[in-house]
C-alpha cells in the first residue's frame, strides 16, 4: 500500500508538462467578449467589480453574521479575490501571500453603499411550458447593452457541444455578465477571442430592468420574465436534440446574492432552439445552500419521453433525479455525497486554500442489457462511487432512508487527485477526469482497478483548472478557466485565460492504461484484489460503506465549482 501512494505522487508531481497524446487548443480567450450586434457599443474600459452604473443603487457585499434566516455560500457562484475574512472561509485571499507572479489589476472605482439582502427561495413559476422564439431578438433589458459589461466579471464555467454549436456557459456571480448561456461556432475562422453568441436570443438572457435596485421583489417579475435565463453553469445534450440545463436564478454578488428567481430545470429544442419545457424545483428538493451546478441526461433509445436527468447538488450534499415523463423530481440523501475532511486541501496556481464542496459530478457507465450505473465523485475527496439508476429512477426505492448495498466504493484514486467535471465514453468504457489540484486530464477505464488511472495532458501553465468536460462525436471537450487565480489573485487579461482543448478519444488513451481495459466489467468495484498493486492512483481494498460526513447541510461558506 505504501508503495502504491508513494508511485501515484510521483506520478501526478514528477513533472509540470506531461503530454501522452497532445489535447489541441480549440479555441482561446483573453476575455469574454459578446457579439453585440447592433446594441450599444461604448466601450467599458475599468468599472467597479461590483457593478455600481448608471447611477443606480448597487447591492454591494456586506458580511453576514452568525447563522440567522438562510445562509447561502460565496462561491463558485460569488467568489472576489479581494475577500479576507479568513475567519469564514480557509486559505489564502488576497492573493498578496500567494507567491504569484504579478498580474494586472484592473482600477476600482468603489460605488453606492452596501444593503443587507434577505434571500429566499420564493418559488414563482410563470408559464413554463410557453416556447420561445428563435433568432437575435433586439430586446430592451439595460443589462445588456455594454455600459454594464464589465470584463472582469465574465469567466466561462461550462461547455457542451452539439452539432456546429460549441456552447459556454458564463453564470452571473458579479454584476456586468450580459448573457450566461450562449454559443460560438464550431466552423469558425475565428479561434482567438471569439464573441459568444447568446443563446437562444438576447431577450431570454436579458435580467429584469430593475434587478440591480435596493427594493426589487421577484414576485413582481412578468410570466415573459420567468422564462428568462439568469445564471447557468453547465449544459448537456441529450441523443434526442435536447439541451438541458439548471437556471440558478440567482446573481451570486459576493455576500449580497439576489435571487431573482427559483432555480429551475430548463430543457430546449436543439433543431428548433425553442424551450420545451421549464420545471421549478418544489422546495422538497432544495436546502439552504443548493447549487445544482452539473447535469447529466438517461435516455432510452427511441422513447426520448423516458429520461431521466441527474443532478448533483455540491452545495447541499445531495443528488436530485428528475423524470421527463412524469415532470416530477425527488431528492436523494446518502453520506457518500459529503466532502471528505482529509481531502478538503487545494493548491491550485499558486494558491492555497480549502473547499468543502460536495458530490460534483456524474457519468453514466455504457449500456448493459438496459441497465446503466452512475458513477459519481466530490470535489473535495478523492473517491469514487457508482450506483445502479434503476434504483435511483424508482422513486420509492431511491428517496428510502436505508440503501444496504445499492452505493458502491469503486476506489480511491489518491492524494493529489480531486477531479472537477467527469465524462465517460460510451464506446471505449473510458472515464476522463479534470484533475484540478494537478492542472491536468486523466483517464481511467472502467474494466480496470482503480488503480490504472492515466495522465492524458498535464500543464501547470496552461492547463489550470479544468472545470468542464463533455464528449461528442468521439472528441473530448475540455475547458480550463484559471479560476483559482480569478477568485484568490487577479487575472492577466492581455494573455490568455481561458481555452477549449480538443482530442479524439481514441488517440488521447493511446499509449495510456486506459486503451485496454482489463479485469471484470463491474468498473473497479471494491474486492481485495486490487490491493497491493504497485501501479499508479490508490486502491480501497475490501472496506465498505465508507463515506465521510461533512459538515450539516447548513453550510455558510463553500467554494461551488
Amino acid at each position: 500500500m505504501g508503495f502504491t501512494a508513494i508511485s501515484f505522487l510521483a506520478i501526478f508531481v514528477i513533472s509540470s508538462v506531461v503530454s501522452v497524446n497532445n489535447l489541441r487548443e480549440e479555441f482561446t480567450w483573453t476575455r469574454i467578449d459578446y457579439d453585440w450586434g447592433n446594441r450599444r457599443t461604448r466601450q467599458v474600459d475599468t468599472e467597479d467589480r461590483y457593478g455600481s452604473y448608471g447611477g443606480l443603487p448597487s447591492r454591494q457585499p456586506q458580511r453576514q453574521h452568525g447563522n440567522s434566516g438562510i445562509s447561502y455560500p460565496t462561491s463558485d457562484s460569488s467568489l472576489v479575490g479581494s475577500y479576507t475574512d479568513a475567519n469564514r472561509r480557509p486559505g489564502n485571499y488576497g492573493g498578496s501571500s500567494n507567491n504569484n507572479r504579478p498580474t494586472r489589476r484592473p482600477t476600482q472605482n468603489q460605488g453606492a453603499s452596501s444593503q443587507n439582502i434577505q434571500n429566499s427561495w420564493n418559488g414563482q413559476q410563470g408559464n413554463i411550458n410557453r416556447g420561445q422564439g428563435q433568432g437575435g431578438s433586439s430586446g430592451s433589458s439595460s443589462s445588456q447593452s455594454r455600459e454594464n459589461y464589465i470584463y472582469q466579471n465574465n469567466i466561462p464555467m461550462g461547455a457542451g457541444v452539439w452539432g456546429d454549436k460549441l456552447f459556454i456557459t458564463v453564470p452571473r456571480r458579479r454584476h456586468g455578465v450580459p448573457s450566461s448561456l450562449n454559443y460560438v461556432s464550431l466552423s469558425s475562422q475565428n479561434r482567438h477571442n471569439t464573441p459568444l453568441i447568446p443563446y437562444p436570443n438576447w431577450e431570454m438572457n436579458a435580467l429584469p430592468e430593475n434587478y440591480n435596485n435596493t427594493n426589487f421583489d421577484n414576485s413582481s417579475l412578468s410570466p415573459a420574465e420567468r422564462q428568462r435565463f439568469v445564471s447557468v453553469y453547465r449544459v448537456a445534450a441529450d441523443s434526442c436534440d435536447r439541451l438541458w440545463f439548471v437556471d440558478t436564478g440567482r446573481m451570486e454578488i459576493p455576500n449580497a446574492p439576489i435571487q431573482i428567481q427559483s432555480p429551475k430545470l430548463v430543457i430546449m429544442d436543439l433543431r428548433t432552439d425553442t424551450v420545451l419545457r421549464q420545471y421549478t424545483f418544489p422546495e422538497s428538493d432544495l436546502r439552504p445552500s443548493t447549487l445544482f451546478a452539473h447535469v447529466v441526461v438517461e435516455t432510452e433509445p427511441n422513447n426520448c419521453n423516458n429520461a431521466y436527468a441527474y443532478l448533483p447538488d455540491v452545495g447541499g450534499y445531495g443528488l436530485v433525479v428528475y423524470s421527463f415523463r412524469q415532470n416530477r423530481s425527488w431528492r436523494l440523501t446518502h453520506n457518500y455525497f459529503y466532502l471528505e475532511p482529509l481531502r478538503g486541501e487545494f493548491r491550485i496556481g499558486g494558491h492555497t486554500f480549502q473547499w468543502n464542496d460536495g458530490v460534483f459530478s456524474t457519468a453514466l457507465s455504457p449500456s448493459n442489457n438496459g441497465r446503466r450505473d452512475l458513477y459519481f465523485h466530490s470535489m473535495a475527496g478523492s473517491h469514487l462511487y457508482r450506483v445502479p439508476t434503476e434504483i435511483l429512477k424508482n422513486e420509492t426505492a431511491a428517496t428510502r432512508s436505508y440503501h444496504g448495498e445499492d452505493f458502491q466504493v469503486v476506489g480511491d484514486r489518491g492524494e493529489g487527485s480531486q477531479t472537477s467535471a467527469s465524462a465517460l465514453d460510451q464506446s471505449t468504457g473510458v472515464l476522463f477526469l479534470g484533475l484540478v489540484n494537478q492542472n491536468a486530464l486523466a483517464c481511467w477505464n472502467i474494466n480496470s482497478p482503480i488503480t490504472d488511472i492515466s495522465i492524458v495532458q498535464k500543464d501547470d501553465e496552461r492547463m489550470i483548472y479544468p472545470c468542464d468536460l463533455k464528449i461528442y462525436n468521439d472528441n473530448i471537450y475540455l475547458l480550463t478557466n484559471t479560476m483559482p487565480t480569478f477568485l484568490y489573485g487577479q487575472l492577466d487579461y492581455d494573455v490568455t485565460n481561458f481555452r477549449i482543448w480538443v482530442q479524439n478519444v481514441g488517440e488521447a488513451i493511446q499509449g495510456t492504461r486506459c486503451a485496454s481495459g482489463s479485469g471484470s466489467s463491474n468498473g473497479g468495484g471494491n474486492s481485495n484484489r486490487y490491493q497491493g498493486s504497485n501501479s499508479r492512483g490508490g486502491s480501497y481494498g475490501n472496506r465498505k460503506n465508507h463515506g465521510t460526513r461533512g459538515a450539516s447541510n447548513t453550510r455558510p461558506n463553500f467554494e461551488y465549482f
